[in-house]
């Protein structure tokens, strides 16, 4: 019974992969954390100066996340192999 090397191998960087799938995904929800733990912090501890900080931190996350997934698909796109 002889297996071919393209059946022994698994699947080359499986992280980036994923990554690359879900980007939409990975954006939202690490912006979408921030906002929900800036809010909360602002309830419990009853500083109202910080749900605007939430928000304008939730999307300094956005954008920051948004330029990491497109580098992770910049460099999927150069040196990964097809």
């Amino acid at each position: 019974m002889e297996q071919t090397l393209e059946q022994e191998a698994p699947v080359p960087f499986p992280q980036i992969r994923s990554v690359l799938k879900h980007k939409r995904r990975i954006v939202g929800a690490a912006s979408a954390g921030v906002a929900a733990l800036g809010i909360w912090l602002a309830w419990r501890t009853g500083v109202v100066e910080l749900y605007a900080i939430a928000l304008v931190l939730a999307a300094a996350v956005h954008m920051a996340m948004k330029v990491a997934v497109e580098v992770i698909e910049l460099v999927a796109e150069t040196l990964m192999p097809r």
